[in-house]
């Protein structure tokens, strides 16, 4: 999947919010530009990985995590 043109900007939104509730250690910046592609893209994440569980209690996405 191509990475969406406002990727970038959607990360930098979702890091600020991140930082303002004191998780902003929690994604990190590919993280933040694959989660922001996926919403553009209205799809689920599979992941075995917690730091899209944070980053979709800002966006609302839906996110799938795999053991």
């Amino acid at each position: 999947m191509p990475i969406h043109e406002r990727a970038f900007e959607r990360a930098q939104e979702v890091q600020l919010f991140l930082t303002e509730l004191g998780q902003h250690r929690s994604a990190k910046a590919v993280d933040l530009v694959i989660a922001a592609t996926a919403e553009a893209a209205g799809v689920n994440q599979l992941t075995d990985d917690r730091d899209y569980v944070a980053i979709s209690t800002i966006t609302g996405q839906p996110v799938t995590r795999v053991l």
